[in-house]
């Protein structure tokens, strides 16, 4: 898996620099430092959809495309900018994450970013129930805890003085989504 995903890293980290938005920019305000925030995959076989999120100064550009088995070919590339002030972690990433789509790499500054919406997210599911991204952000939780991500990590390497966010994991609710999401691609 890990030859895989850092396959995938290259192929995205290659793509942003390469499409037409990030070309622009260069040209407009010189070769500046993107972070890769996330990469998220969808599909269990081939072709896989993949997200990626990076961010530049106050500007993020969204990367969408499809990789194929074969050669890792690229298809249905799509690019966009955007204003970092109208990026939802909500939406864009524990949304995402709701749909099926899982993590492949998340950045420290991000994981930062998400677990100070954890808070708002969590407040909201108390008045409502039905919240589709609850799940997303517990699978996002789930992933933290595996991935050895807690507040005192996210102090040391980005000084992080939010929420503890493991304090909304759920345990028992991730496991049944798990449960429901087996017994579902069983069903297909």
């Amino acid at each position: 898996m890990d030859n895989y995903r850092e396959k995938i890293i290259r192929i995205v980290e290659r793509e942003l620099e390469r499409t037409e938005e990030y070309q622009q920019r260069r040209d407009e305000y010189g070769n500046e430092e993107y972070i890769l925030g996330c990469i998220m995959v969808k599909g269990d076989a081939f072709p896989k959809e993949v997200i990626a999120h990076a961010f530049v100064e106050d500007m993020g550009l969204e990367l969408q495309f499809q990789v194929w088995r074969d050669e890792l070919r690229i298809r249905q590339k799509q690019a966009m900018w955007y204003d970092l002030t109208l990026f939802d972690v909500e939406g864009d990433f524990f949304g995402k994450l709701e749909q099926g789509y899982s993590i492949l790499s998340v950045s420290d500054l991000f994981h930062c970013t998400a677990w100070n919406a954890t808070e708002y997210l969590a407040d909201e599911q108390n008045r409502d129930k039905e919240n589709s991204c609850w799940k997303g952000m517990q699978r996002y939780l789930n992933y933290c805890k595996k991935h050895g991500i807690t507040r005192n990590y996210l102090v040391k390497k980005e000084e992080y003085d939010g929420i503890d966010a493991m304090k909304f994991y759920d345990k028992s609710a991730v496991a049944k989504f798990e449960k429901n999401r087996k017994t579902q691609d069983q069903c297909r």
